[in-house]
């Protein structure tokens, strides 16, 4: 039988926190020395806003909406020595720069987006700390991976996504082109010349349609359903051309 001496198991790496954070694919428990998630709250589901009005008998709904989202990460840092504590927040810092993609271990398929709204204010005098973060997350859903297929919805559906992209495959020369799915069409004017390629993007800080990627989102028609389309059971179509769907799944 073989043992493993003491100094080995001193010197042994430690095991990755179960809810260890990725940023925009950066595992941080793995890059920053001394770093390691704690505790994750936020992820739970969450419950509708209602805003009633008192009626006679009750309360009517005036309006029924979802709150955004807050992750609040726990996390300890640790150094030898004020300096180097002091390097390593540096480097932690970096990590939140722009939109962030956030991931953690324990959800091995499952995405927030958001940007970095607060970090707690840190003692002095130690080398060892343990402290917060705050990620704000405007859209209150989790995200799934993304799916591709030929037009076919086979994510769940439950709460309705919106595609991530629509590409369209021009097939014949037109002065019109049409994308079908359910009870939603997107309709867009304009020449689309054989082989073209039509991307509608459902980006909801930036809704953009490029034709052979040159921006033309004005062709789209004013009483097209664009801004509201969503994912239903079905299939995709286009009387135009060939479809490629891009979406993913939500849920709460």
């Amino acid at each position: 039988m073989a043992y493993v001496g003491i100094t080995e198991r001193k010197h042994s790496a430690p095991e990755l926190s179960s809810v260890a954070i990725s940023i925009n694919g950066t595992v941080i428990d793995e890059v920053i020395d001394g770093y390691r998630t704690l505790k994750v709250a936020g992820r739970e589901t969450l419950s509708n806003i209602i805003d009633p009005a008192e009626v006679l008998e009750g309360s009517l709904i005036v309006e029924e909406r979802l709150p955004s989202r807050e992750l609040v990460v726990t996390y300890a840092l640790k150094a030898e020595d004020g300096q180097s504590l002091q390097e390593r927040f540096k480097t932690l810092r970096k990590q939140f720069k722009g939109e962030l993609e956030v991931q953690f271990k324990d959800e091995p398929n499952t995405y927030y987006y958001g940007k970095l709204t607060a970090m707690e204010t840190v003692p002095d005098g130690t080398h060892h700390v343990i402290s917060t973060f705050t990620i704000f997350c405007p859209r209150p859903y989790k995200f799934g991976d993304l799916v591709t297929t030929s037009g076919d919805v086979t994510i769940d559906t439950f709460y309705q996504p919106r595609p991530e992209q629509i590409i369209l495959e021009v097939a014949q020369t037109v002065n019109r082109v049409e994308i079908n799915h359910n009870d939603y069409r997107i309709v867009a004017n304009g020449t689309f010349n054989e082989g073209s390629k039509a991307v509608f993007d459902f980006d909801p800080k930036d809704m953009t349609l490029t034709v052979n990627d040159v921006e033309a989102t004005y062709m789209v028609a004013l009483n097209s359903d664009f801004e509201n389309f969503r994912l239903s059971d079905g299939t995709v179509t286009s009387p135009q051309g060939d479809i490629t769907l891009i979406a993913r799944e939500w849920w709460l």
